[in-house]
C-alpha cells in the first residue's frame, strides 16, 4: 500500500470513529446535579456538645437559619434529600426548597428518630427531639422564629422543664420545673404584664413548699430579683418570713 493511500485510510478511520469516541466520553460523565460519592458519617462526627444532631439547624429558615445547601453543579438543592451513616443507615431525610429545609427527620444510627421538624403554618414551627433510647428529649413550638412553648424531659420520659411565652411581646408567661421523681420543683407565673410582676413557688423534693414570693426581671437582664415579703419553709414544714427590697 502506497503512502498517500495509507494516510487517506487513517484520516477516514479517524473521521468515522471520532463521533463514537465523543459519545463514549459523554456516557462516562455523570449528571452534574448528582454527586458520584456522597459523604457518609460516623455518628460521633455529627453530634454537637449536647450529644444531639443539630448540624442541619442552620438550613431551617423558620428557625432563623440562613445557610443554603447546593447540588454539585452549584444549583440550590430542591426536593427530598437523604444523608447516610458510613454503616449505610439513614442519618437525615429532608425536603428542600431553594436549598433550605421545609421539613425533615434525623435518625440515630440505631434507627430511632433523633428529631423531626415540620412547619405548622406560616408562623408556627414544631420541633421534637429524642434521646437515643427513643424517649422524647424536647418539644419546642416556635412563632416566627422565636420560642412560644418549650418542654424538656428527663431520660425516663418525665417532664423536666416547661416555658411559655407571649407570641407578640416574647414575654415569659409561665415556667415550671420538676424533680426527676416527678415532684414539682418550681412554678413561676406572670401576674401583671405591665409591671412584669411574677409569683414564684418552689418546693422540696418531698412536695412540701420551700419558698413563695414575688419577683421581677432584673434590670440588667440577668434572671430575677426578689421583692416584698417571702415565705420560706424547710422540708419539715417549719416556716419563716424574709423581706426583700430590690436594688434601684
Amino acid at each position: 500500500m502506497n503512502k498517500p493511500i495509507k494516510i487517506a485510510l487513517i484520516f477516514l478511520f479517524a473521521v468515522v470513529c471520532f463521533p463514537y469516541f465523543l459519545l463514549a466520553q459523554k456516557k462516562k460523565q455523570k449528571n452534574p446535579s448528582q454527586k458520584t460519592e456522597e459523604k457518609r458519617y460516623l455518628q460521633e462526627e455529627v453530634l454537637d456538645s449536647l450529644g444531639e444532631i443539630s448540624i442541619y439547624n442552620r438550613l431551617i429558615p423558620s428557625l432563623n437559619g440562613d445557610s443554603i445547601r447546593f447540588f454539585a453543579n452549584g444549583e440550590k438543592l430542591q426536593g427530598w434529600k437523604e444523608d447516610y451513616y458510613k454503616s449505610g443507615k439513614v442519618l437525615h431525610k429532608g425536603f428542600y426548597k431553594d436549598g433550605q429545609l421545609e421539613l425533615f427527620k434525623n435518625y440515630w444510627e440505631n434507627g430511632k428518630m433523633e428529631r423531626v421538624m415540620a412547619v405548622i403554618d406560616s408562623s408556627h414551627t414544631n420541633l421534637e427531639v429524642y434521646y437515643e433510647s427513643g424517649n422524647q428529649r424536647r418539644q419546642i413550638i416556635y412563632y416566627k422564629g422565636k420560642i412560644k412553648r418549650y418542654s424538656s424531659f428527663y431520660p425516663n420520659n418525665l417532664l423536666n422543664h416547661t416555658e411559655e411565652y407571649d407570641e407578640e411581646t416574647g414575654l415569659l408567661l409561665k415556667k415550671k420545673t420538676w424533680f426527676a421523681n416527678g415532684q414539682i420543683e418550681s412554678e413561676l407565673v406572670l401576674q401583671d404584664q405591665k409591671t412584669k410582676k411574677y409569683k414564684l413557688n418552689s418546693y422540696h423534693s418531698n412536695g412540701k413548699l420551700s419558698e413563695s414570693g414575688t419577683q421581677y426581671p432584673s434590670k440588667k437582664g440577668e434572671g430575677f430579683v426578689r421583692s416584698g415579703t417571702w415565705t420560706i419553709q424547710d422540708s419539715t414544714g417549719k416556716k419563716k418570713t424574709k423581706t426583700f427590697t430590690p436594688a434601684k
